[in-house]
């Protein structure tokens, strides 16, 4: 199968990252719409995008750091309001990978990867709500 551009991966793992997002904090008990749309931003936004990149880097699989690399050198037509080129360009091959891993049908690798990707962000999510 040929894959999609990389930034249709990113596009496709954008919102694979949001619902990831939205079960995690409902499963944290996040249950006000205006609450937990605040929230996500910890999981969507570039810079933690990119943290989380940085903790994956050493367990994605071949394929998916080549699927990673052509996300980080994509070139966008949009440029980063909030934060820099660079970790726009990691937050884009983040998302590139979980877009890649569900058009391979691999939900147990989306989920193995966000929680560790994000598994901080979720402890102190988790302490906030006094779990």
């Amino acid at each position: 199968m040929s894959l999609p551009s990389p930034l249709t991966l990113a596009y496709l793992g954008d919102a694979v990252l949001c619902l990831k997002a939205r079960e995690t904090l409902l499963s944290l008990g996040f249950s006000k719409p205006a609450e937990c749309t605040k929230t996500e931003l910890v999981f969507v936004q570039a810079e933690y995008q990119a943290q989380a990149a940085r903790r994956l880097l050493d367990v994605f699989t071949e394929e998916e750091r080549e699927v990673f690399q052509h996300g980080k050198n994509a070139k966008s037509h949009s440029a980063p309001r909030h934060t820099d080129l660079y970790t726009y360009r990691l937050a884009t091959a983040l998302e590139a990978v979980f877009g890649y891993l569900k058009l391979q049908g691999e939900s147990a690798r989306i989920d193995e990867l966000f929680a560790l990707g994000f598994e901080k962000t979720v402890q102190d999510l988790a302490k906030s709500k006094n779990l």
